[in-house]
């Protein structure tokens, strides 16, 4: 058990300790407590960003292209979802970053969910330091070691970029059998038909998406 823990933890150290982080929280309390989880496992200070609106967010995009990042949802004159829009433009791969919503309510959860792409996960207000440690362990494992339908999505979006449109339609295809929601696997599809100009069977892929999508 001991061995596991040790292995765990520099799991979380290796994927964290030259990483950019940007947290994006209003609370002294909160941000501050985040701060101090990344310093104690190693992280430079000069590395650890803090942003208390969309102003100062949004100008720590553009200086520091963070790879980890914690943010509220809500943000006077935003929400945290354009932040993950930004990091995702900075970070094409999925693998190169992280990014964790700070939620207060559970419908706020539901919109989260529903953008498994963008977003690796949320945490409920209030949240110990371990149980942000252990959210962001279980999303740094999932990074290293995908599921098959994660793998499958990686290479439909390559398919898609070669215009390898009829492999890219098949793998898609495949891929939401692999998954009781396959919210993502859809817009891939969706985005494939896009590609091609086939409209009608693009809305119909991301009509059906939604309707998946746990708010729904």
């Amino acid at each position: 058990m001991l061995m596991d823990t040790h292995k765990e933890d520099s799991t979380f150290v290796d994927f964290v300790k030259d990483k950019k982080i940007l947290i994006i929280d209003s609370s002294k309390g909160f941000s501050s407590m985040i701060q101090k989880l990344f310093a104690d496992v190693g992280v430079k200070v000069s590395s650890i960003t803090v942003a208390r609106d969309v102003v100062r967010a949004k100008e720590c995009f553009e200086e520091n292209q963070p790879q980890v990042v914690i943010s509220e949802y809500s943000v006077k004159g935003t929400n945290g979802l354009e932040f993950a829009a930004l990091q995702k433009k900075q970070y094409s791969s999925s693998a190169e970053r992280v990014f964790i919503l700070i939620t207060s309510n559970s419908s706020e959860c539901s919109v989260v969910d529903a953008l498994e792409e963008d977003v690796d996960g949320y945490l409920l207000k209030p949240f110990s330091s371990q149980k942000l440690k252990d959210s962001l362990l279980n999303i740094i494992k999932a990074k290293k070691n995908p599921s098959k339908y994660k793998r499958a999505l990686e290479t439909v979006k390559v398919l898609r970029k070669q215009e390898e449109y009829e492999k890219a339609e098949a793998l898609a295809l495949t891929a939401m059998k692999l998954n009781p929601k396959p919210t993502l696997a859809l817009a891939y599809l969706g985005d494939v038909y896009k590609a091609q100009k086939e409209y009608d069977k693009a809305l119909k892929c991301y009509e059906k998406g939604i309707q998946l999508a746990p708010s729904h």
